[in-house]
């Protein structure tokens, strides 16, 4: 005995350990996480200290020369003391990283500032610089603003070149340019990145990934990679933090304090884990058990009462419809009485089974007390209430009950009016429960002061802003419509008549589908993969609705409905509406 003891006494502390060292596992997992995600946040602080530094340096170079090209463009002809004196006053704080300030006539040097160093560069055509060519061409021809380095310069060494159009009118007159030194400009750009702690490689993707600056070594390092939009085109701007983190040995040292605590605590923990877990499951049970009926397994007045406000909080707030169904058995008491109580009882379990089939899984089936039920309908209009409470009665007085035979119910049906109480929409309708009863029971009654929302009798009518841009398309959708008003108008007609017109809106849904696809293949409809698939699954999906018609298995509301909102509205409507474009466009 005392050995068996040892044996589960072992057993148990083994458990333990496993079950916590997965706990210390998912731990460290999130500690990971963590240190990645700060990681992360530490990497675009960074890039942002690195971008404003950046955009500041290229907005106010490039806002100077917008300034010198208006300046250039009031005169007719160029005075160059007078725009010696311009310049001189233009640049007076910001002539530490320019090397030079050009005008190009089409696309020849005419004009330089300062004439130091600058002068053999005068008169020639850089079209006809290999170095330079591509940005000059680019800036004639396409009217835009270029960022070119490093460059290789005419009059010696390297630099960056910030070039801009110069129009006469509405024609192209030539460029101005600022010659950026490149060992400066490369120095601010280590300067930046040194301050912002990465290492940074940035890519021109105008001109075939050129690099701007940086080490192209960077990208086998597993580097952040941002494309950024600036005045110039776009670039990628590739960095890494150039300090070690060392927040990973710090994890690494919490895991195995950890791991040890965990050790001396073992036993304990489990068995406190354990008595919590059997405590919390039995209050599971009791809290399920309490929000159901013991009897038919339905929900109880506890679940009423924790549903029925919020529920009427959120329609109040999105403006959406709710009906309310109140139904009791017919003559239940003289089931009692003739058969007894434990008959009575099957009848109302079998009635509770019925009733949820032809139910939604949003609708809330509650046994209100001894034979009346409630039934709260969101999203349901009257109309739509009145077609399942029918629906319910001839599925429950249809319905043979091993011992009571047919049983018959009778139901009262009301629409809440907008932010009315429950008090009152629940009055509304058991007085509607009562003309039910008074005029012979076994069948409906509609409060009258519900209002309908639509009169289903008239059906879809065809709308002018569904025309989709296909005359075709636009035809079959009209026929598709027509068909739905078809079974519409035969809906409490006989099922043999319905099951024809049913057969007949698959077969054209079908046939309506593959002329679509077709028509959507032609003009590269980008998501046809997508859409086909969905024809797919409608087409599955009314198939089994079909054979569910055949067995007189599914309900003729919920035929109606799931054609009027899955396929005209859902589909129609709703996902074909996205092609609509395309369509217009061809």
């Amino acid at each position: 005995m005392k050995k068996n003891k040892n044996i589960k006494a072992l057993t148990i502390s083994v458990a333990a350990f496993i079950v916590l060292c997965g706990l210390l596992l998912g731990i460290l997992s999130l500690l990971m996480n963590k240190v990645k995600n700060q990681r992360t946040i530490d990497a675009s602080y960074r890039y942002l200290i690195f971008n404003n530094s950046l955009e500041n340096f290229l907005v106010s170079h490039t806002n100077m020369l917008f300034g010198f090209r208006a300046y250039v463009n009031t005169f007719d002809t160029l005075d160059d003391n007078e725009i010696y004196a311009f310049l001189e006053h233009l640049l007076e704080d910001n002539r530490e990283y320019i090397r030079n300030v050009g005008i190009l006539k089409d696309t020849t040097v005419l004009w330089n500032y300062p004439r130091e160093n600058n002068s053999s560069v005068i008169g020639v055509d850089l079209s006809d610089v290999e170095s330079q060519a591509p940005q000059i061409l680019m800036v004639k021809n396409q009217n835009v603003k270029v960022f070119a380095g490093p460059v290789n310069l005419v009059q010696g060494g390297i630099g960056y070149i910030i070039r801009i159009p110069i129009r006469k009118g509405n024609e192209y007159w030539g460029q101005a340019s600022i010659v950026l030194d490149g060992e400066k400009f490369i120095q601010y750009m280590d300067d930046i990145s040194h301050d912002a702690g990465m290492n940074v490689l940035v890519l021109d993707l105008n001109k075939e990934e050129t690099v701007l600056y940086g080490d192209p070594d960077i990208l086998d390092k597993d580097p952040v990679t941002i494309t950024k939009k600036t005045d110039f085109g776009l670039w990628n701007i590739y960095y890494i933090p150039s300090s070690t983190d060392a927040r990973f040995l710090s994890v690494l040292l919490v895991t195995v304090l950890g791991f040890l605590l965990i050790l001396g605590v073992t036993l304990f923990i489990y068995r406190h884990a354990v008595r919590n877990l059997q405590l919390s499951s039995q209050n599971i049970r009791l809290s399920e058990t309490a929000l159901k009926d013991k009897l038919t397994g339905v929900y109880n007045r506890a679940m009423f009462e924790r549903y029925i406000y919020s529920e009427l909080a959120k329609a109040d707030s999105l403006g959406y419809d709710m009906s309310l169904i109140i139904f009791d058995l017919d003559h239940f008491k003289r089931v009692n009485d003739t058969y007894g109580h434990d008959t009575g009882d099957e009848v109302l379990v079998n009635t509770a089974m019925v009733t949820q089939k032809a139910l939604r899984k949003s609708d809330l089936l509650i046994r209100w007390g001894g034979e009346e039920f409630l039934i709260i309908l969101s999203n349901s209009n009257l109309n739509s209430a009145a077609r399942i409470a029918e629906e319910i009665r001839k599925e429950i007085s249809n319905f043979n009950h091993e011992k009571a035979g047919q049983v018959t119910i009778s139901l009262g049906v009301a629409e809440r009016l907008e932010f009315e109480f429950w008090e009152s929409w629940f009055k509304r309708a058991d007085k509607a429960l009562y003309q039910a009863k008074k005029s012979g029971r076994n069948r409906l009654s509609i409060s009258m002061d519900s209002k309908p929302i639509r009169n289903d009798s008239d059906g879809l009518n065809w709308k002018t802003e569904w025309f989709c841009g296909n005359e075709k398309i636009d035809q079959q959708h009209k026929e598709l419509m027509i068909d739905a008003n078809e079974m519409i108008a035969a809906y409490n007609n006989d099922i043999s008549e319905f099951t024809v017109l049913f057969e007949k809106f698959y077969q054209s849904l079908k046939k309506h589908f593959r002329y679509e696809e077709g028509i959507l293949r032609n003009v590269e409809y980008p998501f046809l993969e997508e859409h086909v698939q969905i024809h797919e699954q409608i087409l599955v999906s009314v198939e089994k609705t079909k054979d569910n018609i055949q067995r007189l298995s599914t309900s003729s509301a919920s035929i109606f409905d799931y054609i009027l909102e899955e396929i005209l509205v859902g589909h129609f409507l709703l996902e074909d509406f996205k092609f609509f474009n395309y369509l217009q466009k061809k």
